[in-house]
């Protein structure tokens, strides 16, 4: 079973944003999402490395201000709720109009159109997800999620990219029958940037990384899973230059999860999953 999508971890322009979020945002608060509205984006390249118009899933989930108990007893849409369906078409029209530059900069605009597309007063947070599937030659897509507050504009948010179960093979394990042929290993990795202004130049490094975190796991011989999460996160952190990129400052943080679907004959597979802060 193919993974789902990373969640953002870590709220990255204050020091403290993270504990901000958590006491905006408690655990009970009800929520509406909209998964996987399709459309055709031309601000990423391919997996070929060609900058044209191609697939994306946009995936928006809502945090509510207060529980929808009047939508609910009334069994009726009302001001208490968000209607998906007008999410959803919002959205569309938001992609269908929006001529993208050609350009990894064209991300930047697309935050904030979405969100006055789908600004609420019942809505206490943002959760956006853009999605590129044919983004990659050895995975499910590259994606970018941000998170943030309504109504707080230089308040806490979230930015990530991510890399969506690349698959390669490894010798991976603690059993003689694993140490004499390599076997699948499935890798979900995501950086936490310090904010969304990515540069032209940073699709290259971001396609770097990939290949990075691929020909690592091809590379290695662990036993562990354990051991081989945390090699991959430090070759990221050595060996690509988006930590560098103009604009964009350093990574925050890098989450892997690593899935062996070979290891456990009924089950789909075990895995193991790291975040390191970087800075």
């Amino acid at each position: 079973m193919a993974s789902q999508n990373p969640p953002p971890r870590v709220f990255v322009n204050e020091a403290d944003s993270y504990q901000q979020m958590m006491h905006h945002v408690p655990s009970h608060s009800d929520h509406i999402s909209v998964n996987a509205i399709q459309a055709s984006l031309d601000c990423f390249p391919d997996a070929f490395g060609r900058q044209k118009p191609q697939p994306a899933l946009i995936s928006v989930r809502l945090t509510l201000r207060e529980h929808f108990d009047s939508a609910s007893k009334e069994d009726q849409l009302d001001g208490s709720t968000v209607n998906y369906g007008t999410v959803s078409k919002a959205i569309r029209e938001v992609t269908e109009r929006k001529t993208a530059d050609g350009s990894l900069r064209a991300i930047r605009q697309f935050w904030p159109l979405i969100g006055d597309a789908i600004s609420h007063e019942s809505v206490r947070q943002y959760d956006v997800d853009l999605f590129f599937p044919k983004a990659s030659t050895t995975g499910d897509g590259i994606g970018f999620r941000k998170s943030w507050i309504s109504g707080t504009e230089d308040g806490p948010f979230s930015f990530s990219v991510y890399f969506k179960n690349m698959r390669a093979r490894s010798l991976i394990g603690v059993n003689d029958h694993e140490r004499t042929k390599k076997q699948p290993v499935v890798a979900t990795v995501w950086a936490d940037l310090p904010n969304e202004q990515l540069e032209d130049h940073d699709a290259s490094h971001l396609i770097r990384i990939e290949e990075i975190i691929v020909e690592t796991i091809e590379a290695s011989a662990f036993a562990t899973l354990e051991a081989l999460a945390v090699y991959v996160t430090n070759q990221i952190v050595d060996s690509t230059s988006l930590s560098y990129s103009s604009g964009g400052g350093p990574i925050i943080g890098i989450g892997v999860k690593l899935e062996k679907p070979l290891a456990i004959p009924f089950a789909d597979a075990p895995s193991v999953e790291i975040y390191r802060k970087i800075v």
